[in-house]
């Protein structure tokens, strides 16, 4: 700090009868770059006030010294000094800027990141839901699977895993010419590597001759990857 930079500086106690005030150039100077700082209110026991800047504090020696700003015509500087000034102010602007572009590149960044996160989700619900559609039996034949007169039809059929295990819909039409007292459809659940997990199972009373039976064969919590019929049955 120079000799004139320090005569427009105060050191004051923290404990004063009076605060002692000095103008200062270095104001300007010694702040931040960029960023103007807001003046606080000081006051001092005997009621004296003023807004000024903190510079420092000294817990040792129970002082602070206070920046306070104060007009100065060009008139009254030197050629440096106003140098010095418009350089100063110079700096200041260009950090304000280089901020604001700071942030509205973060804002930039920030929104591109959201969107894609926002695409990554739909894209995950998009394959969570083609996983769940599991795969329908490879059974040989037609559309339909004849089960002495009880008929699957195959293109009614869909697996679904859910949070609840897992469900198989489909439909089933009764082409024997009585009517059957019980029916009952039995899948065997796959994973992934085939293995077998668990099965489902659906059943109905009283299924009339010609008449249709829209099942849902429910898996009782065990999630599958594909799945195959195992019985189809009446009485």
């Amino acid at each position: 700090m120079t000799g004139s930079q320090r005569n427009f500086m105060t050191t004051i106690p923290l404990v004063p009868a009076l605060i002692v005030l000095s103008m200062t150039m270095a104001y300007a100077q010694d702040v931040s770059v960029g960023k103007i700082p807001d003046l606080q209110n000081w006051k001092s026991k005997s009621g004296k006030t003023t807004d000024a800047v903190l510079f420092s504090i000294d817990e040792k020696t129970k002082k602070l010294t206070l920046l306070i700003p104060k007009e100065i015509s060009f008139d009254d500087l030197d050629e440096d000094s106003i140098k010095l000034a418009r350089k100063i102010i110079g700096e200041r602007m260009k950090a304000i800027a280089g901020e604001k572009l700071a942030k509205t590149k973060a804002e930039k960044e920030r929104k591109e990141t959201e969107k894609a996160e926002l695409i990554a989700k739909e894209k995950a619900k998009e394959n969570l839901a083609k996983s769940s559609e599991t795969k329908k039996p490879e059974t040989k034949g037609g559309d339909e699977v004849d089960k002495d007169g009880l008929v699957l039809f195959r293109d009614t059929m869909k697996g679904i895993n859910d949070s609840f295990g897992g469900k198989i819909t489909g439909v089933v039409e009764n082409r024997r010419r009585k009517k059957l007292g019980y029916v009952q459809i039995t899948f065997i659940l796959l994973d992934e590597s085939g293995a077998q997990v668990g099965s489902a199972v659906a059943n109905t009373n009283g299924l009339e001759p010609g008449t249709k039976w829209k099942f849902e064969a429910n898996s009782l919590g065990v999630s599958f990857h594909s799945y195959k019929l195992n019985e189809l049955s009446g009485f």
